[in-house]
């Protein structure tokens, strides 16, 4: 006996899993009011891992601190965290917040989003650097290329192919932009 798959109707999302999700798919990115909530697609996703996997490998090297995912918050008004920061502290497990982040990160990370506006963009950069945020990078998908913001300086743009390096990340922070777009076999 065998199982039996059906389709997902034209009009719903189903995911990997064989879920179908009850909302329907997404109108085109030209048609996707301003006010619609962010949706990730894999690129956004891969791209997020790889961030966070090279940071991971920066700290681990230098014995010194850690690197979080999806973080809830950074600052009293920010609605929601950075995609993946990286912390400058050495803290022990046992004292992670379980319900929290505690302080601001040394660098905030954000991924545009299909339908991200820059003036939303904007806003969140200013309110990561006034909270203490020392670097933030905002990575393009669709154009391959990180730029980066610091207090008081002029925004800079690393373009893939290109390396990365910021002084205010810890121990001198360099890497290739391509690796943030890597995927194994290509």
């Amino acid at each position: 006996m065998g199982s039996k798959t059906t389709a997902a109707p034209p009009a719903q999302m189903q995911d990997f899993s064989g879920y179908v999700h009850p909302e329907p798919v997404p109108p085109p990115r030209s048609a996707r009011a301003d006010t619609e909530p962010s949706r990730l697609g894999e690129r956004h996703c891969l791209i997020c891992g790889n961030v966070a996997w090279v940071l991971n490998n920066h700290v681990r090297v230098r014995g010194r601190g850690y690197v979080l995912t999806n973080t809830p918050s950074c600052g009293p008004e920010s609605t929601r965290g950075p995609e993946v920061a990286l912390f400058d502290a050495a803290r022990r497990y046992e004292d992670l917040s379980p319900s929290g982040i505690e302080g601001a990160p040394a660098l905030a990370v954000e991924v545009l989003s299909c339908n991200e506006r820059i003036g939303k963009l904007t806003r969140r950069v200013n309110q990561f650097l006034q909270a203490g945020v020392q670097a933030v990078w905002v990575i393009d998908p669709e154009a391959r290329d990180v730029t980066v913001y610091h207090q008081g300086r002029e925004p800079q743009v690393v373009e893939d192919g290109q390396e990365l390096t910021d002084d205010k990340v810890p121990a001198e922070f360099r890497c290739k932009v391509a690796d943030f777009f890597f995927l194994p076999g290509t």
